[in-house]
C-alpha cells in the first residue's frame, strides 16, 4: 500500500485562489474549509464506489456475468 502519510510539520501547496473561494462559500475558517473539502472528496468517492458495486449486484444477479467462464479462466 502506498504511504500516504504526511508529517505534521509540513505544509501542503494549496491553490490559495480556489481555497479563498471555498472559503466565501462555506463562510468558516481556512482548516475547517480544508475538513469540509476532504469530507466532500471522499463521500462523493465512497457514493462513485457504492453505486459501481450496486450495478455489479445488479448485473450478477440479472446473469449478466459468466461466472463459469471466469472460474475455467483461472486453471
Amino acid at each position: 500500500m502506498t504511504d500516504t502519510s504526511l508529517k505534521k510539520d509540513t505544509q501542503p501547496e494549496l491553490d490559495e485562489e480556489l481555497l479563498e473561494e471555498a472559503m466565501r462559500g462555506t463562510g468558516v475558517s481556512r482548516n475547517e474549509t480544508l475538513n469540509i473539502a476532504l469530507h466532500d472528496y471522499v463521500m462523493a468517492k465512497r457514493a462513485v464506489r457504492r453505486r459501481a458495486l450496486e450495478n455489479v449486484r445488479r448485473k450478477s444477479a440479472e446473469g449478466v456475468y459468466d461466472w463459469d467462464a471466469l472460474e475455467e479462466a483461472d486453471r
